[in-house]
């Protein structure tokens, strides 16, 4: 079996506008978000991005011969290390790229919790809910106290 490369099934300008319609879309939902575009450009050519975008490229050493082909681009320079580049583990002809974030951010454990929706479980809720005497809640004109009237 032949792996046969083809060549892009996009315009490039098209890629180049999409980028930039998403790096705008998320900085109207959150100012302070941080964006990070990075991965192998190939013949990318995205200072036009860089520039609209306010974007950095953190890799500074080239990751494909002479050229610099893998990037790191970010509006947020400030929180990321120098990217280290070395040889992969993986068969490649480029480069790795790692890059670290400066401070290390503690993780946020959260707790989940899912309704238990077996079959049994509809049943007995649905049982509890025919059994259960609505009057204190149906009779109050109060959203906040009928409300209070259940969770009690």
């Amino acid at each position: 079996m032949t792996l046969q490369l083809t060549d892009p099934t996009y315009l490039e300008q098209d890629l180049l506008d999409y980028l930039s319609n998403c790096c705008e879309q998320i900085l109207l939902l959150d100012p302070s978000a941080s964006i990070i575009i990075a991965g192998d450009i190939n013949q990318l050519k995205i200072t036009e991005l860089i520039r609209q975008q306010n974007l950095e490229q953190l890799v500074k050493k080239s990751t494909r011969g002479l050229k610099t082909l893998d990037v790191f681009l970010t509006n947020r320079p400030y929180i990321w290390k120098v990217p280290t580049v070395f040889a992969s583990l993986v068969r490649s002809d480029h480069l790795a790229v790692m890059v670290s974030p400066r401070t290390h951010v503690k993780v946020e454990r959260k707790h989940v919790f899912f309704r238990d929706v077996r079959e049994h479980r509809k049943i007995e809720m649905d049982k509890r809910l025919k059994e259960y005497n609505w009057t204190s809640v149906n009779n109050t004109n109060d959203v906040s106290e009928a409300v209070s009237t259940l969770t009690a």
